[in-house]
């Protein structure tokens, strides 16, 4: 049995960010802008200039297609992030049917978690867990990084700032950033 995509345009959407190359973007133009990291072609550059030696790809620009990941390897030029309760899916809007272009998922364990244990980072026990949880609430896109807002579940009262989790297709890595 195949693998079946997950079912974004089924699900309500609860933020939408556009996508869309700017001149003063150095993601998309690395070498006008002296970008140092990776760019929209997968390819990391170092003050504006390819890094040749030794060839140095994304993680993102070399993962095959698949039910979280579309055919094209670079990141869209224009796209359209759709912000689900339970998902972040990047469509290519620069082809006529918005393409998947990939899919994150919330609470898979990996770039999305939408919950942290409280002065308890490794979750293990004792001392007991004080799980704190947040909801997706918005987006928002530049030069590269996706940052994906939430607010913490109705009720909680050891965390009431919001979070955002930046994933950051120039360094090929997701942060996580929480006011005090």
């Amino acid at each position: 049995m195949g693998s079946v995509p997950y079912n974004y345009i089924g699900q309500p959407v609860v933020s939408t960010a556009l996508i869309q190359q700017m001149d003063d973007d150095s993601f998309y133009f690395p070498t006008q802008n002296g970008h140092t990291g990776f760019a929209f072609d997968g390819q990391h550059y170092t003050n504006g200039v390819q890094d040749l030696s030794p060839p140095t790809s994304a993680s993102w620009y070399t993962e095959g297609p698949g039910a979280y990941r579309g055919a094209s390897a670079r990141f869209p030029s224009y796209g359209l992030a759709l912000l689900g309760r339970a998902s972040l899916t990047i469509l290519d809007e620069s082809t006529p049917d918005l393409a998947l272009w990939m899919t994150f998922l919330l609470e898979d364990g990996l770039m999305l978690a939408n919950n942290f244990a409280l002065d308890n980072p490794d979750f293990s026990s004792p001392p007991a867990l004080d799980l704190m949880g947040f909801l997706p609430k918005g987006l928002a896109y530049a030069n590269g990084v996706i940052s994906v807002v939430y607010s913490p579940d109705p009720g909680s009262e050891a965390v009431t700032s919001g979070m955002a989790v930046n994933v950051d297709f120039a360094r090929d890595t997701a942060y996580l950033d929480v006011a005090v």
